[in-house]
């Protein structure tokens, strides 16, 4: 029985090496990325920061990290803590506080920061565009003004 059950099985690894194989990208992992976020010069406690890949067909995921007491975060891709892939990303940032944050199901208020934060790759920001290289990234401090 292991018999009938060995081809087929040898045949479905060997097209997904294939396919894997043929993707045109290779993958080089994944690299430590850590961070601070500041608003008014204060840490952004609960502020959630994603890196979105600049070019969307090169297979590169999406990596999110959320901001501590002290405003540092570190990114997360498929892992906790285990950074993005090398490559340029947009960087968006997006805060809302818990409203209590001991309950067990946590509800979250309004947005504290302006709209163009949460979308940079078409407000403009370029500050808001980061590399990624082999190695420890650790990426400049995001300082966030909401004074006028």
């Amino acid at each position: 029985m292991l018999g009938r059950l060995a081809r087929p099985l040898v045949v479905a690894v060997s097209l997904l090496l294939l396919v894997g194989g043929c993707s045109g990208r290779k993958s080089t992992g994944m690299f430590p990325v850590r961070g601070t976020v500041m608003v008014d010069g204060q840490p952004a406690q609960y502020a959630r920061v994603s890196l979105t890949p600049i070019d969307k067909n090169d297979g590169r995921s999406p990596s999110g990290g959320t901001v501590d007491e002290d405003g540092e975060f570190r990114l997360t891709t498929l892992k906790q803590f285990d950074g993005a892939e090398p490559g340029e990303y947009w960087v968006s940032i997006s805060w809302c506080k818990p409203v209590d944050p001991n309950r067990s199901e946590v509800e979250y208020g309004p947005e504290l920061l302006p709209k163009k934060y949460q979308n940079p790759a078409e407000s403009g920001l370029n500050e808001l565009r980061v590399t990624i290289e082999e190695g420890d990234n650790e990426l400049p401090p995001f300082e966030i003004s909401t004074k006028k």
